[in-house]
């Protein structure tokens, strides 16, 4: 009886060992550990992924492939402001900072999407640094005060490498970058403060921060910044040559 059982036990076994056994391929690690391998398209079905049938470092390259943004580009970087901000330009270029239409993208329930500046609009990357009409004459104004034009087609891109197009020196594109740079900061700044601050900021303080904010990062992050504060607001593209 007993060798009966054994021998029942063993014939409904090898049926399903021999399946398993052809559906999934085994290799061995340097350390001699076995593990289950399946190719990424035996095992996405409908978009979804089992992760039960991936090892470890395939799971991990198949979120980051499909979540993962990229930035299509160098990475960004100026030393005359602080890290924060060039983190934060990061984030920008991938657009991954949390607006409102972000947030919404990846799940998270809002009370609403609009524009929290403008209440009329969606709030994505582009409309809530240059999509309304006190954004434009915000760039207008940091234009007049360098004495150039607004690009034709505002971008993040077309903001942060708007320098490019001058024929000035290095030190002075840095400057103008830094001052870019920092206008939107101020701009999320300005943003965040009518979300979650005490009172209702007015708009007119966003080129007033920034040209503060500014100047205080590149005299002291700079040594050969000898720029007086009158030259900054009044003649800073000739301030800036001998940088």
């Amino acid at each position: 009886m007993e060798n009966r059982l054994k021998w029942l036990s063993r014939s409904m076994r090898e049926p399903e060992e021999k399946t398993m056994n052809r559906k999934k391929k085994t290799i061995r690690s340097a350390g001699g550990q076995r593990r289950w391998r399946r190719t990424i398209e035996e095992v996405v079905v409908g978009n979804h992924l089992r992760a039960t049938d991936l090892c470890e470092g395939k799971r991990r390259s198949y979120i980051d492939n499909g979540m993962l943004p990229t930035g299509g580009g160098e990475t960004y970087w100026n030393n005359w402001v602080p890290i924060k901000l060039n983190i934060f330009i990061w984030r920008l270029r991938l657009n991954s900072l949390p607006t409102r239409a972000n947030l919404s993208y990846r799940g998270i329930l809002l009370d609403s999407i609009l524009c929290p500046v403008c209440s009329a609009m969606i709030e994505s990357i582009d409309h809530l640094f240059f999509g309304y009409s006190e954004l434009i004459d915000l760039w207008n104004r940091v234009a007049l005060w360098w004495g150039v034009h607004v690009p034709q087609h505002l971008s993040i891109d077309s903001l942060l490498f708007w320098s490019n197009s001058f024929s000035w020196r290095s030190g002075q594109r840095k400057v103008f970058d830094a001052v870019i740079m920092t206008t939107l900061w101020c701009i999320w700044n300005f943003r965040n403060s009518i979300l979650f601050g005490t009172e209702l900021p007015m708009k007119s303080i966003i080129f007033d921060e920034m040209v503060k904010n500014s100047y205080f990062w590149v005299v002291n992050r700079c040594s050969k910044a000898n720029i007086g504060w009158t030259n900054w607001l009044h003649n800073l593209v000739s301030a800036c040559k001998l940088l």
